[in-house]
């Protein structure tokens, strides 16, 4: 989470990270794996685009729980005004929406937005893929370059309270040599 319960000592700590991003020589692809927020809150939502958007280079998101729940469930379900600020405010920093296909040098980025949308059935913070993405996915992955899929939830059942519920047909499509998945959730 970039700004955290309202604390503005992550606001800062975020400033100072983007910072120190832009004192290197070379431009990084800044890829943020969800959690923005806390409580998917306006105010959240400004603050860590204020932040973002001194990058010089390239920022993209993915949702995560956090964001795209109601500040009373501390994202433990799923909000669709959260998830309208979330497209207002988190995707306004790049433009791109998932899924998505980013070209980049050597490779291509895939995002995924794994955040479930209120599907009956998904409990606490779980996310899921769902079928939509799942084929997209697996056309996006029929091209033998070198991948890598970024969502926010887990996409293995390490933890299953954390993971997509989806997590076996997901580990299924991206079976493949060329792809490495990463992914948020650990609030780090």
């Amino acid at each position: 989470r970039l700004t955290g319960m309202h604390n503005r000592r992550n606001g800062r700590r975020l400033r100072a990270i983007v910072d120190g991003l832009n004192d290197h020589r070379e431009t990084f692809r800044l890829v943020v794996l969800g959690d923005l927020t806390d409580r998917g809150t306006i105010r959240e939502y400004k603050e860590a685009r204020d932040a973002l958007s001194k990058y010089r280079g390239p920022v993209v998101v993915v949702p995560g729980n956090h964001d795209v729940t109601s500040p009373a469930r501390l994202g433990m379900g799923f909000s669709r005004p959260a998830y309208e600020r979330f497209m207002l405010y988190g995707y306004s920093l790049t433009g791109e929406t998932p899924p998505c296909a980013i070209e980049c040098e050597g490779y291509r980025l895939l995002l995924l937005d794994s955040s479930a949308h209120g599907e009956k059935g998904t409990l606490f913070a779980r996310g899921r893929i769902g079928h939509e993405q799942l084929a997209w996915l697996a056309s996006e992955l029929a091209d033998q370059r070198p991948t890598v899929v970024a969502m926010h939830h887990y996409p293995e059942r390490v933890n299953p309270t954390l993971a997509v519920e989806d997590a076996e047909e997901l580990m299924r499509v991206c079976a493949r040599d060329h792809v490495t998945i990463i992914n948020g959730h650990r609030h780090r």
